[in-house]
């Protein structure tokens, strides 16, 4: 991705474009910036050959004075705040005083260990490593052995990076560890995890294709998904088309989600809804990002 005009600081490749991409730019900029005053547009563009440089990178180096724009926040910031790692148990149902019932899933969350800190000077960017459900030292290797005992904690089956902010990881240390204390009953929260793999399907169960007609002379085509694309021009089918492949089994993250139930001693919270995953999958949990 680019941006048209004269920033030697991006490092980006800077080319005209001529004005039937304007539609598209115009789309593409609504995605990620507003502007302060009409007079100064900026022309956000896809370079489909180069493809350089990812265009939320760019505009994050880009300042927003000299450009007249500010960017979006929910649009160019990620989620700095320290999570913890869990379980999912499975779904079951609560009743709430005015008996109503609500659906929710249960989630065995930490303790998780804090193994590692990722500092701006030494990688390049500020993370924690978190490690959960501790693991037998006979099934560890030599390499993953040594880095755990440079933290001075028990080897772990599941390490994942939590980005943060430097002020958030300053206030936690290697080897401390973290519990459901960082959540409260009622807090809204970020689940990521991987969905059900389900095999390989075809269109109609996977995009909810209509199929073909069953009489008239269709012959063996009732769940096709029909034509691909054109013949001479452009020759191919395009990228992204709909069609027959691996369903699900995909990193899912849901946004917003209520705690409605918070069992500090057992380390047990109930989620309102579903959460992707099967039973006993890993789930990655933060406070959300958009409140």
């Amino acid at each position: 991705m680019e941006i048209q005009g004269t920033f030697s600081a991006v490092g980006g490749i800077i080319r005209q474009y001529p004005d039937r991409h304007v539609n598209f730019v115009e789309k593409r900029l609504d995605l990620l910036v507003r502007y302060v005053n009409n007079t100064f547009p900026v022309r956000v563009t896809l370079c489909l050959k180069l493809k350089i440089i990812d265009t939320l990178a760019v505009l994050r180096k880009l300042q927003p004075s000299i450009l007249g724009i500010t960017l979006k926040n929910e649009e160019l910031t990620m989620n700095t705040a320290c999570g913890l790692l869990g379980k999912k148990l499975g779904m079951t149902q609560v009743f709430e005083p005015d008996g109503s019932k609500t659906c929710v899933t249960a989630i065995e969350v930490g303790p998780c260990t804090v193994v590692a800190k990722r500092t701006m000077d030494r990688d390049g960017y500020v993370a924690l490593q978190l490690g959960y459900v501790d693991k037998k030292e006979h099934r560890v290797n030599r390499p993953e052995m040594g880095h755990f005992k440079k933290a001075n904690v028990s080897p772990k089956r599941y390490l994942r990076e939590f980005r943060v902010t430097q002020e958030v990881a300053d206030s936690y240390e290697v080897g401390q560890e973290i519990d459901l204390s960082l959540f409260t009953n009622g807090d809204r929260i970020d689940i990521k995890g991987t969905s059900k793999g389900k095999g390989t399907a075809g269109v109609v169960k996977t995009y909810g294709f209509r199929g073909g007609r069953s009489t008239h002379g269709v012959h063996e085509a009732y769940r096709h998904g029909g034509s691909l694309g054109m013949c001479q021009t452009p020759g191919r089918v395009l990228k992204g088309h709909k069609m027959a492949g691996r369903h699900s089994n995909k990193t899912v993250t849901l946004q917003g989600m209520k705690i409605v139930r918070l069992f500090s001693g057992d380390n047990i919270i109930f989620v309102k809804g579903p959460v992707p995953g099967s039973r006993n999958s890993l789930v990655q949990i933060r406070p959300a990002i958009k409140g």
